[in-house]
């Protein structure tokens, strides 16, 4: 056996190499946007001393979170380049939802909505940079404490949550609840979101509904395995089965130019927050991702 790679499937070698000859210009393309964006956080830039109206917490959660979209990027190019464009679809799902994050974080401003109306405010709460980053960062806390005392009152899990240390975690969730308030800790806790929002909320909120509602409501269901049949060839379900191994073209287009589309916006927000000058070249290359969807 060959320990250094995992087992080829049927025609793996010649879909990677189609599609590295088809998509050859929308693959550079994403190879420069990976650059681009990483270049922002890797090349000494983050300065927080030069972070105007964003605190340390703000500034380290968000590069936390702008990090993974990275990572979430890289991986939906290294699938899309084999030819593996349905699943790479379902990291560029969750890449869209860090950049949901990445926005609530980072936007000088923000509305939440519900249902269309605004949410109401809580006196004493307003949605600042620092206190979106309080009530990020207190779902996680509560989130945490919450699958701890799922598991101890779990027949077969009681054992593995005296491990977690509990306490510590039950501790840490009410310095933050004590942080955000009651009001929006009920929030929190009601919805299951750092916004306390539906993620289709949130998304409006943010002003990437339409996003919401062509590239990730169409990644919902390869994310959650209801796309069986796009994995054969043909309908009748009387017919002898043929497996498909290959992404069409349009599914490798379609899936890449919205990675790019979500990294740049991420990028072009934190160039902008801090300053570093990269303006005319983001825009430049939101422009050419906008031109291969065409």
């Amino acid at each position: 056996m060959n320990e250094n790679r995992f087992p080829i499937l049927t025609y793996d070698q010649d879909i990677a190499s189609s599609t590295k000859r088809v998509h050859l210009q929308l693959l550079k393309l994403s190879e420069e946007m990976f650059s681009v964006a990483t270049a922002l956080i890797t090349d000494n830039r983050i300065d927080i001393s030069k972070a105007r109206g964003i605190g340390p917490a703000t500034l380290h959660t968000s590069t936390g979170v702008y990090n993974k979209m990275c990572k979430l990027f890289r991986g939906v190019y290294l699938l899309s380049e084999q030819g593996m464009a349905r699943e790479a679809e379902i990291l560029a799902r969750s890449q869209f939802e860090a950049l949901l994050a990445y926005y609530f974080l980072m936007k000088p401003r923000l509305i939440l909505r519900q249902n269309g109306k605004k949410l109401p405010p809580i006196p004493g709460k307003s949605l600042t940079t620092k206190f979106r980053t309080s009530l990020y960062l207190a779902h996680r806390a509560i989130e945490s404490l919450r699958k701890v005392e799922y598991y101890a009152r779990t027949p077969g899990l009681k054992r593995f949550a005296m491990k977690l240390n509990r306490e510590k975690l039950k501790e840490n969730s009410q310095l933050w609840e004590a942080e955000i308030g009651s009001e929006w800790t009920k929030r929190l806790k009601r919805a299951r979101t750092y916004s306390g929002l539906k993620i289709k909320d949130l998304a409006i909120s943010l002003g990437l509904g339409s996003a919401y509602d062509t590239a990730y409501f169409f990644m919902s269901d390869i994310a959650h395995g209801a796309d069986g049949m796009s994995y054969i060839k043909g309908a009748d379900l009387n017919s002898d089965i043929e497996l498909k191994w290959y992404a069409e073209p349009g599914e490798i287009v379609r899936v890449l130019v919205s990675s790019n589309l979500s990294m740049c916006a991420s990028a072009q927000l934190l160039n902008k927050r801090l300053g570093l000058g990269q303006k005319k070249q983001l825009d430049l290359l939101w422009q050419r991702i906008i031109q291969t969807s065409q």
